[in-house]
């Protein structure tokens, strides 16, 4: 009965994976529906993965950054601080600026010298602030 379906674990590790690469709800159950065969196979409805996506980003609400804060520190001890960052916050305690250096981009800086890239898609982020991505060795 469909009042009575559930996202089961697999829907929802599907969906974060899809939200990873940035597929969205609507777009993730197209896709499963096509490894499925068909949209009754997928064993629940496009507006439950569409409320699953909202819940998580309600949920998620305005500490992204600090998700990301602590996502950086997890790394930064795994790799025996080989992994760099630092970030500054308003009065407030919003996010304001933002460096990292993996392992991977300072050994490229040693071997290359300077590197500096900018994200392009800076005007569709959510808080139209530019993305400006380097590395460097401390």
């Amino acid at each position: 009965m469909k009042c009575n379906r559930k996202l089961s674990f697999a829907h929802k590790s599907f969906l974060f994976d899809a939200g990873k690469v940035n597929i969205g709800p609507t777009r993730a159950y197209s896709v499963l529906k096509e490894f499925c065969g068909s949209f009754e196979n997928v064993g629940a409805s496009a507006t439950e993965f569409k409320n699953f996506g909202r819940d998580v980003k309600a949920r998620i609400g305005e500490h992204d950054a600090d998700i990301v804060i602590d996502k950086f520190k997890m790394k930064q001890g795994i790799t025996k601080n080989s992994f760099y960052f630092e970030y500054k916050q308003d009065v407030e305690g919003h996010l304001t600026g933002l460096f990292w250096a993996d392992p991977i981009g300072r050994k490229n800086y040693s071997i290359f010298g300077d590197v500096l890239a900018f994200d392009a898609t800076y005007r569709t982020n959510r808080y139209c602030h530019k993305f400006i991505f380097f590395s460097i060795i401390l």
